[in-house]
């Protein structure tokens, strides 16, 4: 019997248990008993995803040197539980972490890092923040390139971030070489279908020329700041826009 068909039995002799309790009487409380099969279905989930082609990525490469500030990752180095969208399937409750630095989905397998192939990957949400894969486009304006970016605005228009990691590197005569982590993020908005890159209020304007005077007025009103607040300015515009 194959492993997929094995859990599915398992789940259905809970589910038959359950109603047979329920038929004869047996119990006022079936909440163990509901709790059983969602165990049997995590369960399965689990079994499956074990056998799933998402660990058959490439080993991770971690770094050979430390980084006396900033991290390569998405926030910290610390592997969280996620959610990702890989090769058509969605797998949930996945330890993983982002590495900005080299734009690489790294998870574990049998204490092994596994980096996925970039190609499968469609999306993945990871500390409550949503990044998809976009594939660059030749004939958008300022087309951005082929990569991971997070998804911070999403509607008619939608608003994509783009932190870029490099590392700084100096020669210290008492702590010899210090590498630190510089971040840069970009922005870019999807309208029409095309994309286009935000780095200042005035290409916003551009994009929605026929409602500039409104969006200033909008923007003056709610006293929005886009050299202090970037991703703020972007997603509250994007969202008034979304109703002219």
């Amino acid at each position: 019997m194959s492993l997929k068909k094995c859990f599915s039995c398992q789940i259905m002799l809970v589910i038959s248990v359950l109603a047979l309790t329920k038929s004869q009487g047996q119990t006022k409380d079936t909440s163990f008993l509901s709790s059983s099969i969602n165990n049997a279905i995590s369960l399965y989930h689990a079994q499956i995803n074990r056998a799933a082609g998402i660990y058959h990525g490439v080993e991770y490469e971690y770094y050979p040197y430390h980084f006396q500030e900033g991290t390569p990752y998405f926030v910290t180095s610390d592997s969280v539980a996620a959610s990702i969208y890989y090769d058509g399937v969605l797998y949930q409750n996945m330890f993983m972490k982002y590495d900005q630095l080299r734009d690489q989905v790294i998870i574990w397998y049998n204490n092994d890092a596994v980096r996925l192939i970039d190609e499968k990957v469609d999306s993945f949400i990871i500390r409550d923040h949503l990044f998809v894969r976009l594939i660059s486009d030749s004939a958008s304006k300022n087309a951005l390139a082929t990569g991971y970016y997070e998804m911070i605005y999403n509607g008619k228009i939608r608003i994509y971030r783009k932190s870029i990691k490099h590392v700084l590197v100096k020669t210290d005569m008492t702590e010899g070489v210090i590498r630190t982590i510089d971040q840069k993020d970009n922005y870019f908005v999807r309208k029409s279908g095309h994309f286009q890159s935000i780095d200042n209020v005035n290409e916003w304007y551009a994009l929605f020329i026929d409602h500039k005077d409104e969006i200033k007025e909008f923007v003056s009103r709610n006293n929005l700041n886009f050299k202090k607040d970037p991703a703020g300015w972007l997603v509250q515009v994007a969202a008034y826009c979304d109703k002219l």
